[in-house]
């Protein structure tokens, strides 16, 4: 009785293993479309924290290289399409700067 068991159990293991051809895969196409850079507004919240006093002049040109930069990584990456990583990497850096130059703006540039 026991080696039925145990025989039923291969039989049914043997079907759903296809040899770990499935258990990595990635996908084969890079992502066609950049998605939205999201910079912009992190552009005008500067000018704007630059205008009322909040960020000073130093401050403000320090973001907006951090802009350029972001910009850059994400020309550089757009060049054979943007993989799943790349775009995960542009998001988590613009999401970065936005909550810097936010904080910035709110302490009036003080650290």
């Amino acid at each position: 009785m026991a080696w039925v068991a145990t025989w039923l159990a291969l039989a049914a293991g043997s079907q759903i293993w296809d040899g770990g051809r499935t258990a990595f895969e990635l996908p084969t196409t890079p992502i066609a479309i950049r998605p939205a850079d999201g910079t912009r507004d992190i552009t005008e919240s500067i000018r704007d924290g630059r205008r009322s006093g909040q960020l000073d002049r130093r401050e403000a040109r320090s973001l907006r290289r951090d802009v350029r930069i972001i910009g850059a990584l994400g020309d550089r990456f757009d060049q054979d399409g943007l993989s799943p990583s790349e775009a995960q990497e542009l998001a988590v850096r613009t999401e970065a700067l936005r909550g810097l130059a936010g904080a910035k703006r709110l302490s009036g540039g003080k650290p």
